[in-house]
C-alpha cells in the first residue's frame, strides 16, 4: 500500500512537471505571438507609408509631365506663329500610355478652311517646321535644366530647311532667337552663313580662309 502511494506521488510530480513545462512553453508562445503581431502591425504601417509615398510620387510625376507638356506646347506654338507669321499654327503633345509605357507624339495644328487640322510634323509639314519645333523644344528643355547647367545654346547652321522659305521667315527666326536670348537670359552661340540671322547678334565674328589656307577670325 505504501509503495502504491509512493508511485502515485511520483506520477503526480511528473504530471506537475509536465504541466509546468507546458505552461512555460505556452507563455513563451503567447509572448512570441505578441511579438509577431507587433511586427506585422509595424510592417503594415510601413507598407501603408510606402504605398502613400508611391501614390504621391505618381501624382507628382503626372503633374510634372502635365506642366512640362503645357510649357512646351506654349513655347513651340508661339515660335511657329512668330516665325511663320501664321496665328492659326499650334503645337500639341499627345501621350500614349499603352503597354505600360508613356510615349509622346508631336503634332502641328493649323487652321485650314475653318477647320483645325492635326498634322504629322515630318510627313505633312516639311523640314522647316520640324526645325523650328526642334529648336523651340531645345529652348524649353534648357530652361528646365538651367539650375544644373549654364544657359548656353549652341546652334550650328540652325534651321537649315528654312532656307527654302522667304527672307522674311529668316528675319523672323532671327527676331525670335533675339527675343529668347533677352527674355530668358540665354547666351546663344550661332554658326551661320545667313546674314539675316547674324544681323541680330550682339557680337559677330567672321571666319574666312586666308591666302595661306588658314582660318582667319575677325570681329565685325
Amino acid at each position: 500500500m505504501k509503495m502504491s502511494l509512493n508511485l502515485s506521488n511520483q506520477l503526480l510530480q511528473k504530471i506537475n512537471r509536465t504541466l509546468s513545462e507546458k505552461a512555460i512553453r505556452y507563455n513563451l508562445l503567447i509572448e512570441k505571438k505578441s511579438e509577431i503581431l507587433n511586427k506585422i502591425g509595424d510592417l503594415t504601417k510601413r507598407e501603408k507609408v510606402l504605398y502613400d509615398c508611391t501614390l504621391l510620387l505618381q501624382e507628382a510625376s503626372t503633374f510634372s509631365r502635365s506642366k512640362m507638356k503645357q510649357d512646351i506646347e506654349l513655347v513651340v506654338s508661339q515660335a511657329l506663329q512668330d516665325i511663320f507669321q501664321d496665328p492659326s499654327m499650334g503645337f500639341v503633345i499627345e501621350y500614349d500610355s499603352s503597354h505600360n509605357k508613356v510615349i509622346a507624339n508631336f503634332f502641328v495644328t493649323k487652321l485650314v478652311d475653318g477647320k483645325t487640322l492635326q498634322l504629322d510634323i515630318l510627313s505633312e509639314c516639311g523640314g522647316g517646321v520640324a526645325d523650328v519645333v526642334s529648336l523651340a523644344i531645345r529652348v524649353v528643355l534648357l530652361l528646365y535644366h538651367s539650375k544644373n547647367v549654364a544657359k548656353i545654346l549652341m546652334l550650328d547652321e540652325a534651321c537649315t530647311s528654312i532656307s527654302n522659305f522667304s527672307g522674311e521667315v529668316l528675319n523672323n527666326l532671327g527676331k525670335w532667337l533675339k527675343m529668347v536670348s533677352d527674355k530668358f537670359d540665354i547666351q546663344i552661340i550661332l554658326v551661320t552663313q545667313k546674314t539675316e540671322l547674324a544681323s541680330f547678334a550682339d557680337k559677330t565674328f567672321k571666319v574666312e580662309i586666308g591666302s595661306e589656307g588658314y582660318s582667319m577670325v575677325t570681329e565685325e
